[in-house]
């Protein structure tokens, strides 16, 4: 009986962990040189615009880096390395549990002169439905009625339709 509420503890335990949500981000990426040879030994850091935080990392010996248990909000990337232009990027919005991809080509020059990003805004369309067109005469089963308009476009026939003469023009059209 006793190992009965044992195990069904440790379930609880481990069902609690599991199911836990985790606030912060993480950015990750490959660090390389114009030629596209990667950098090791790279300092990294990123700042949290908000809090002024930093987290700091080095990219290994592929080139590759990760910086976890970032905050989500806005941050700051910099990468400074010997022989390079300081690389930064502004503007880099982390959120909750997101991992963002960020790889960094450094530019050869000098480590007091930088190159600075600014991130992509993210771009969205608002969507929003459109009311059909309705007729004026919409009561009318024949379309003799009904006004039609057509773009004249050069070089092209134009269609013609009941309402209008063998200029193209329709009548009644402004």
């Amino acid at each position: 009986m006793m190992r009965f509420w044992i195990s069904a503890l440790c379930v609880c335990a481990l069902a609690a962990v599991t199911l836990a949500q985790s606030d912060r981000g993480t950015i990750t990426g490959t660090v390389s040189d114009p030629a596209g040879a990667v950098v090791a030994n790279a300092a990294i850091q990123t700042k949290n615009v908000e809090t002024g935080a930093l987290y700091q990392a080095a990219s290994t010996t592929t080139g590759n880096y990760t910086l976890t248990q970032l905050p989500a909000g806005t941050h700051e990337l910099s990468v400074a390395v010997q022989g390079f232009k300081k690389y930064v990027r502004q503007g880099l919005t982390i959120q909750i549990a997101q991992v963002a991809r960020i790889d960094i080509g450094l530019e050869v020059g000098f480590n007091t002169e930088s190159v600075t990003e600014a991130a992509p805004l993210l771009q969205y369309r608002k969507w929003r439905a459109q009311p059909q067109r309705q007729l004026a005469d919409a009561g009318r089963t024949s379309g003799a009625g009904r006004r039609r308009e057509f773009r004249r476009d050069p070089g092209r026939s134009q269609p013609k339709c009941g309402a209008g003469d063998d200029s193209g023009h329709v009548l009644g059209a402004e």
